[in-house]
């Protein structure tokens, strides 16, 4: 849901207020309950896990969710939004089923779907981003084969030696020192050509230019011209 909410907004306005709010509703159960990022060796994040909810705290977290659905079908017929129709399959899961999954395995981790919308996430933006949007189905089954494969591996860093030491300390400045300065010459070949320009001609100029002008005077329409050709330099650098 904070997915969702936070697409069209920028980064610094997003928020995991949903998140937070399901953390804070676990919380005030009771028991000890928090979430948390794991980074992964190289820096790598995305993935998180959550506080084992075993033995004591196990225990009254069942306790109290069976409690909240019963008090939910007390308040039948005493108000609208608490109907037997308005029981979730999450409801009646965590009542019914949790239970058993915990006594049996030990805890719930491994029903998470959270890998699973992990590889979502990877596909969607490979598809989105490195694909030609042609096969999609084949795109997703690759990139699932590729994070298998890749999951234990890490890119290791290129090597790079430098060859020739004197040329990158010294060499590279003298034979940089001597390049024709392409700009020099283009500054004295406009203002040449500024200098034998006619009115009209520089009129002709200035409008290629964007610039719109009522002036007369020859030397004031050259001035304008050098002025709009410097900015044009300036905006391009």
């Amino acid at each position: 849901m904070d997915r969702k909410a936070n697409l069209n907004k920028r980064p610094m306005d997003r928020s995991n207020q949903n998140f937070d709010a399901l953390i804070k509703t676990v919380q005030s159960c009771g028991v000890s309950f928090d979430v948390w990022e794991k980074v992964e060796e190289g820096g790598r994040g995305g993935v998180y896990d959550f506080t084992s909810l075993m033995g004591r705290t196990n225990n009254e977290l069942l306790d109290k969710a069976v409690n909240w659905v019963k008090l939910f079908l007390l308040l039948n017929g005493k108000n609208l939004e608490y109907e037997p129709a308005r029981i979730t399959p999450y409801m009646h899961a965590m009542v019914y089923h949790v239970p058993r999954f915990m006594q049996m395995h030990h805890g719930v981790k491994k029903f998470t779907g959270q890998g699973v919308e992990k590889l979502n996430d990877d596909c969607r933006r490979v598809h989105l981003q490195r694909s030609k949007k042609w096969d999609a189905h084949t795109d997703v089954f690759l990139v699932g084969k590729r994070v298998e494969h890749l999951s234990n591996c890490e890119r290791i860093t290129r090597p790079y030696l430098k060859r020739n030491k004197n040329y990158w300390e010294s060499a590279i400045k003298e034979s940089r020192s001597k390049r024709i300065c392409v700009s020099a010459q283009i500054n004295e070949e406009t203002e040449v050509d500024i200098n034998l320009l006619t009115a009209n001609e520089i009129k002709h100029k200035l409008k290629d230019l964007g610039v719109l002008t009522k002036l007369r005077s020859l030397e004031k329409l050259k001035k304008l011209l050098r002025e709009s050709l410097t900015n044009k330099e300036n905006n391009n650098i």
